[in-house]
């Protein structure tokens, strides 16, 4: 017991320790820190110069050093994602004018991925740093990016914490990874019904949803397909409001908004433009107690529809900082728009 309670204290401190440090770190200002006149750097240089080099040193890019194996459990290897991710934050060490004038920007670059359990974040229940994040950093998070099994209105928003302020959601349905237990709610039939219920976060800019099958595990083939119809209409719309929203007519006269709803009372609207359906080569890796003849294979075709909505703002209002862009399609088999060919046809490709 002894030993339990000395572990406990030990722990206590630490995070006390660790509430000193950020208190301090969130009181750094100009006026508490040495002005560094004798420094050409901060004397001589524009706070715009300063501001572009900081952002080249300190935004999250890939490490080319660290590749990812082909045979990774995807999700971890996509496109995209073909080397590990790195950020050197040593230059906030320097001094404290670098530090309160740089040290949002390796928040504002990163991408958050989640693949709990070989991409099974359906079963996570526990403690990530998001939820022991400052509400001061949780203002500057950029782009949550979730490969998800388990398809209800929960998991798509676990990370959707009153701290957090995402500017960019990602979800990718891993629908090769759907075991009988999850096969038998077919949570997939009311899919577009639950994305068109969630309410996103007033700062969230752009929604990706990706419907992501293998050639060689087409049973919902047909699922997907409906679904990704039906989540296309959220955001097509028949006439324009007079603040500026789009709106769908709907019986009776009434108007609802055509979008995907976020909670100060504005949508995002369906992107056609950044809107792709694309083809890349990944692990076969078997899943879920598949057969033989797919635990065979070495490499497996996958085909993906991602459908985007976006506010009617600017990229580089919200993505200025990323020079990682974890959703680059450059080195896929095949990438063409949604507009190229009907939905209808989209995922009726899969060879069955």
């Amino acid at each position: 017991m002894t030993a339990l309670q000395n572990v406990s204290g030990d722990r206590h401190e630490r995070q006390r320790n660790a509430r000193a440090v950020r208190r301090r770190l969130a009181d750094i200002t100009p006026s508490n820190s040495r002005i560094q006149t004798q420094s050409l750097f901060f004397s001589r240089l524009p706070a715009e110069i300063r501001f572009l080099i900081f952002e080249l040193l300190l935004s999250q890019t890939h490490d080319h050093d660290r590749p990812i194996n082909i045979h990774s459990i995807s999700p971890l290897y996509r496109p995209g994602h073909t080397y590990r991710t790195k950020i050197h934050t040593a230059l906030l060490l320097t001094c404290r004018l670098v530090y309160y004038e740089a040290h949002a920007i390796p928040i504002r670059s990163s991408t958050h991925h989640f693949r709990h359990l070989g991409s099974t974040s359906w079963l996570y229940e526990g403690d990530v740093w998001l939820h022991h994040m400052t509400k001061q950093r949780g203002a500057d998070v950029y782009h949550l990016h979730d490969n998800l099994v388990a398809l209800n209105r929960r998991n798509f928003t676990k990370f959707f914490l009153p701290h957090l302020r995402w500017k960019r959601v990602t979800w990718t349905i891993c629908a090769y990874l759907w075991p009988p237990i999850l096969a038998g709610y077919r949570e997939i039939d009311r899919l577009a019904e639950t994305l068109a219920g969630i309410e996103l976060l007033a700062s969230c800019q752009e929604v990706n949803l990706e419907f992501e099958i293998r050639e060689d595990v087409p049973e919902f083939r047909e699922s997907l397909q409906q679904q990704a119809e039906l989540c296309q209409k959220i955001g097509v719309a028949s006439g324009e409001a007079a603040d500026g929203h789009t709106n769908i007519a709907q019986p009776g006269g009434t108007q609802q908004p055509a979008g995907l709803r976020r909670s100060d009372g504005s949508v995002l609207h369906l992107d056609v433009t950044n809107s792709k359906r694309y083809t890349w080569v990944g692990s076969g890796q078997a899943r879920w107690g598949t057969s033989a003849l797919i635990r065979e294979k070495e490499t497996v075709r996958y085909r993906t529809i991602r459908l985007c909505w976006r506010a009617r703002v600017p990229r580089r209002e919200y993505m200025s900082y990323d020079r990682m862009n974890c959703l680059d399609l450059t080195n896929c088999e095949e990438v063409k728009g949604i507009d190229e060919d009907s939905v209808d046809n989209q995922l009726s490709r899969i060879s069955v």
